[in-house]
């Protein structure tokens, strides 16, 4: 699913990747052990990973394939978000990658990206020159062969994987072999914190797989605020509670970021209810984090199948708005069998 713009084509959904048959097939676990597991497994609403830049395109695949065959292998839905609109230099912004699935689909998924990852460095080193010296600088803290997968969990939850005074981090550590960084303070303009997992691919699932269960054994509380981090250029203030108006970085970026201009932009009917969110939360969420106003128009008869979205703001705030809208737009996923009702009240609101 995608956004469009009133001026322009629309936007490309963000491509994914997968490993080669080959090396999934040397993995610790078959696809078919992951898929029989997977029903007694816990079931996480989504795992968010930082990618490096330099590793997307490898994960991507040419023409997609790598993704898609790491989609097939694991069972998990993939999706691998774009940078901002307008961003500069946008091949070299680490992207955000979505993972939905079971804890052992996960897992599977995530050791898939590690070997992935493992064997493009070896290429890149294999190369010589100036790509194997930028490969051994970015790796230079990593035991040959090892790779480090960086998770984004809520600053709330990662004391599920630390432990009471870092006894769980610290068994984590010992029994998958892997080492284990949890980031001090949560990312820019985020509730985010990076857990870092570094090890070989086969390390790297056993760890990922214990982390992931903990997280799962202990949920977020209902309500609890989220701002998911956002690579690249950060446009908006810090986040607030609702009830206190506009954020101040973004009335601070109101006031002196040059005039308020409108831009309009379709979605697809069917995902307008990702955009709004039950009760309105997800938009009233848009609408603090870029500064802007963000109205969803009914459908036109004449385009049934499309809602125009009008953001007016500042045209800082205005393009991390059509960022936001476009990640929710491209999480979509077809409602589960008795969500249909729930799914259209949104699309109406």
């Amino acid at each position: 699913m995608s956004t469009k713009s009133r001026s322009s084509s629309r936007a490309d959904a963000a491509p994914a990747s997968t490993s080669p048959s080959a090396a999934a097939a040397s993995s610790p676990s078959s696809s078919a052990a992951a898929a029989s597991s997977s029903s007694s497994s816990s079931h996480l609403d989504e795992v968010r990973l930082l990618i490096d830049w330099h590793h997307v395109g490898g994960i991507i695949g040419k023409g997609g394939a790598s993704v898609k065959s790491i989609r097939e292998d694991s069972g998990c839905a993939i999706n691998i978000i774009a940078p901002p609109p307008n961003a500069p230099n946008p091949q070299q912004i680490d992207r955000i990658m979505t993972v939905k699935g079971s804890v052992d689909q996960a897992s599977r998924a995530i050791y898939l990206i590690a070997l992935n990852m493992q064997q493009r460095a070896a290429e890149r080193k294999a190369m010589g020159g100036e790509a194997a010296s930028a490969e051994r600088g970015r790796n230079k803290d990593l035991a040959d062969g090892s790779v480090a997968v960086k998770l984004l969990v809520h600053r709330a939850a990662v004391g599920a994987i630390i432990g009471k005074g870092g006894e769980s981090i610290k068994t984590t550590q010992s029994d998958t072999g892997a080492r284990i960084q949890v980031s001090a303070e949560p990312l820019p303009h985020s509730t985010d914190k990076s857990v870092t997992i570094s090890g070989t691919p086969e390390v790297v699932q056993s760890a990922v797989h214990r982390v992931l269960s903990q997280l799962a054994e202990s949920p977020l509380r209902s309500g609890t605020k989220t701002v998911h981090f956002v690579p690249g250029p950060h446009y908006y203030g810090e986040y607030h509670d609702a009830s206190q108006g506009a954020p101040a970085g973004a009335a601070a970026s109101a006031q002196g970021a040059g005039p308020i201009s409108i831009q309009k932009i379709a979605i697809p009917t069917i995902c307008a209810g990702c955009v709004i969110g039950r009760g309105g939360s997800i938009i009233r969420s848009l609408r603090e984090q870029s500064g802007t106003n963000i109205s969803i128009a009914d459908p036109d008869p004449a385009t049934p199948d499309e809602r125009v979205v009008t953001i007016t703001g500042v045209a800082a705030g205005i393009q991390t708005a059509v960022y936001l809208i476009r990640q929710c737009v491209e999480s979509y996923q077809p409602p589960a069998q008795g969500m249909e009702e729930e799914n259209a009240e949104q699309q109406q609101q």
